[in-house]
């Protein structure tokens, strides 16, 4: 469990740090404009306006685009993990099952009589 809470420190950072990144550039896009209708009142303005937030519009979305994206495999990877943790437990009951089961042929082998213990013997091989 200790483990858990610095991913989670970190993936809050990171959304923060997200937040901040969009605050930057909606300021950016805001005094581009701000200086675009100051200097250019025709066309050109509305040009250099789009040349000045696309660019900012397009870091801003890669950034969120890697963020999702690695957090997404971060859940994959702790998925995986966690099935391969459930697959060894599984695999450890199955095994104390067999043991057990065997060591329950052995007693039942033991209290038969010579006759009955070969009578039965031949059908615990074909499950075995």
């Amino acid at each position: 469990m200790a483990h858990e809470e610095p991913d989670a420190e970190s993936d809050g950072s990171r959304w923060q740090f997200g937040l901040i990144a969009v605050a930057i550039g909606v300021v950016a896009i805001l005094a581009a404009f701000a200086l675009v209708m100051w200097n250019w009142r025709d066309d050109r303005g509305l040009v250099a306006l789009g040349v000045i937030a696309s660019p900012i519009a397009a870091m801003v979305g890669a950034y969120f685009g890697v963020q999702v994206s690695a957090s997404a495999a971060k859940d994959a990877q702790n998925r995986a993990a966690a099935s391969e943790k459930g697959a060894q437990a599984r695999a450890t009951v199955a095994e104390a099952d067999k043991t057990s089961a065997l060591t329950d042929v052995a007693t039942l082998m033991g209290r038969l009589s010579p006759t009955e213990a070969e009578t039965i013997r031949p059908q615990l091989r074909t499950l075995q």
